[in-house]
């Protein structure tokens, strides 16, 4: 059938969230396969942003009440693997609208449970949980970081693990504190909150770097997988 809406754009922002939010992993709970492999120096990724409900009319889980902005809100996208992608859309009376909803709900839980991440009873007991993954990520960032001595010796293959921790770890990590001082976001004093922000830009700029400056260029996301 051919397509009367046309494509519906999806914002650079949205798709980076999506890849962080989902650990860059998979969302099929059954697949969970790692969306990013380390080829050598170059990096190469199979992820796909799909549409939980279609952006073209007649697609897989279509509905011509939905408006094009609705489409593109991260409420209806989903991270998969391009094999995945292909099977819920070729087979879409199998995978519902609510079928993909619980695997998205259910994949952050999982990550949120990884990491403690939820509402606490103090802040004693959030400064805890905060400063458990903070010093994961410093942990990575010693043993790995840009600026190991290692950075000098050319057949080193720290660089490389560098990326694939940045992307695996300490993005996920990332979004796993500002859920949790999101949540816990009564603890905070006025000049704590004014310090989230920031890192809040700090993580999205991380991101961008190591996701992908452009959906385009680095992410080689030029579109979902349509219709």
């Amino acid at each position: 059938m051919t397509c009367t809406r046309g494509r519906v754009s999806v914002k650079a922002e949205t798709r980076l969230r999506l890849f962080a939010d989902a650990a860059g992993r998979c969302q099929d709970p059954s697949c969970f396969a790692p969306l990013f492999v380390d080829i050598e120096e170059e990096t190469v990724h199979f992820g796909e942003v799909a549409h939980i409900i279609a952006a073209s009319t007649g697609g897989a889980r279509s509905d011509p009440q939905k408006e094009g902005h609705e489409l593109a809100r991260r409420e209806n996208l989903i991270l998969l693997c391009a094999n995945t992608h292909t099977v819920v859309d070729k087979a879409a009376s199998k995978y519902s609208v609510e079928l993909l909803g619980s695997w998205k709900r259910s994949h952050l839980a999982a990550i949120d449970d990884v990491f403690g991440v939820g509402r606490l009873a103090s802040r004693v007991q959030a400064r805890a949980r905060l400063c458990a993954l903070i010093q994961r990520n410093l942990s990575v960032f010693d043993r790995y970081g840009p600026y190991n001595d290692e950075r000098f010796n050319p057949e080193s293959g720290l660089p490389s693990l560098w990326r694939r921790h940045v992307r695996e770890t300490i993005i996920p990590n990332n979004r796993a504190i500002l859920r949790l001082l999101d949540v816990n976001r009564s603890f905070l004093e006025p000049k704590e909150q004014s310090t989230v922000e920031q890192f809040r830009i700090h993580v999205s700029d991380l991101e961008a770097r190591h996701l992908g400056a452009s959906p385009e260029t680095r992410l080689g996301l030029r579109g979902t997988h349509l219709p």
